[in-house]
């Protein structure tokens, strides 16, 4: 039931690229699963009194888990699908860290992960657009980090120190573990594709091989059999000139 779900947002046009396909397919569920990551912040950041921050990740929520979907099924295009996710995700966790200290924000951990998923997802190319645009965020923050800027922060009671701490180093795992995932499975089945198509293009040599081999024979064949006509019907002459 949850493949024809996720397949229902996935174009025929996609589906003709079996690993277009697969990285569409995995890109899809991800989104449908981030709620379980989006709600429970939402509502911690909520119930900390913090619904600036609440607000920032339930808008991605909505993005990522709701209309990405629909920009799949409609642009026809993993790309545009794909970032589209990761500039809702940036934008988030840009907000999140110039409001938590810049620099000093734990939250600035999720710049190594989201070029992780975009490599997974979405090919080097974009890779290394997200990469830069990641870099470019942490050198901003630490110039002005440098420079004496004071950016905002946020005031913690330990628990919630504690709770945010984890948050921000369970999260970022979690993501990089199931991009990990997905990236491998891909790999594989990759692999596995090509070793099929390596494999079926050995057996159509060796078939061709045989075929070439019966040909030379039954050539070799005919020739013995020309050879034999040709001297009966030279035999055949001579006797008819004779007689």
């Amino acid at each position: 039931m949850m493949k024809n779900y996720i397949d229902f947002f996935i174009p025929d046009s996609i589906r003709e690229d079996a690993d277009e396909y697969r990285r569409a397919f995995q890109l899809t569920t991800f989104s449908q699963l981030s709620l379980l990551f989006f709600i429970p912040n939402v509502i911690k950041w909520y119930k900390m009194g913090f619904t600036g921050l609440a607000l920032s990740i339930f808008c991605v929520m909505i993005c990522v888990s709701l209309i990405i979907p629909f920009v799949l099924k409609w642009a026809k295009s993993l790309n545009v699908m794909g970032n589209f996710i990761i500039a809702a995700l940036v934008w988030h966790f840009s907000v999140l860290p110039a409001v938590t200290g810049g620099i000093l924000s734990s939250s600035l951990v999720w710049n190594i992960v989201i070029p992780v998923f975009v490599a997974t997802f979405l090919g080097f190319g974009s890779f290394l657009f997200w990469s830069a645009a990641m870099f470019l965020e942490i050198i901003v923050f630490l110039v002005l980090h440098l420079s004496g800027v004071s950016l905002g922060t946020i005031t913690l009671t330990p628990s919630q120190v504690v709770q945010t701490q984890i948050a921000n180093i369970l999260g970022p795992f979690l993501t990089m573990v199931i991009s990990l995932v997905f990236g491998n499975r891909g790999l594989k089945r990759a692999l596995a594709a090509q070793k099929e198509a390596a494999e079926e293009s050995r057996a159509s040599q060796l078939e061709q091989e045989a075929l070439m081999e019966k040909s030379d024979a039954l050539a070799q064949k005919l020739a013995s059999i020309f050879e034999q006509v040709s001297r009966h019907t030279e035999h055949l002459t001579e006797n008819v000139m004779e007689k």
